[in-house]
């Protein structure tokens, strides 16, 4: 099914269409999205999440027990390690260090469960792959869904 569809085309468009709607800002962020949660606070913004850490986190003990269940229940699970959004990482500047220490810790989980990980840490500075500075934009959703039919052919 999914070698009938036409991906280049359909990523052209969502690269149309995120062009488009980022056009107030130089970090590929939806204008509204911009508008309402960021642009009054800009300037405050800067290097805000320099002292941010990912190498410890209640979350991954969250994951784990989620991935204990669906193991329980016999689902296949598909992980997708959706990374931090770069072009804004880099503003409040978010520690390249600590940006690792997250992707690690992903793909350890990962693999101590023998699970598919699908890893976009290199898509971090793809234009129109976020719609926002944490969730998957139009690039973005369009390789999950991509990646969830090749994945998921069984």
């Amino acid at each position: 099914f999914s070698k009938d569809i036409n991906w280049e085309k359909y990523k052209l468009e969502a690269i149309r269409r995120g062009m488009l709607e980022t056009t107030n800002n130089k970090y590929y962020l939806e204008n509204k999205y911009f508008d309402h949660f960021i642009k009054k606070r800009y300037n405050k913004l800067k290097s805000s999440d320099k002292n941010i850490t990912f190498g410890e986190s209640p979350e991954y003990k969250d994951f784990q027990l989620f991935l204990d269940v669906a193991k329980e229940l016999g689902f296949k699970v598909n992980v997708f390690l959706v990374p931090l959004q770069g072009y804004w990482a880099d503003y409040t500047e978010v520690s390249k260090a600590e940006i690792e220490k997250y992707y690690e810790k992903i793909r350890e989980i990962a693999k101590t469960n023998n699970i598919n990980l699908i890893d976009y840490s290199k898509y971090s500075y793809e234009p129109y792959f976020f719609k926002d500075i944490t969730h998957l934009g139009r690039l973005g959703l369009l390789k999950l869904q991509e990646d969830l039919l090749k994945y998921n052919k069984d």
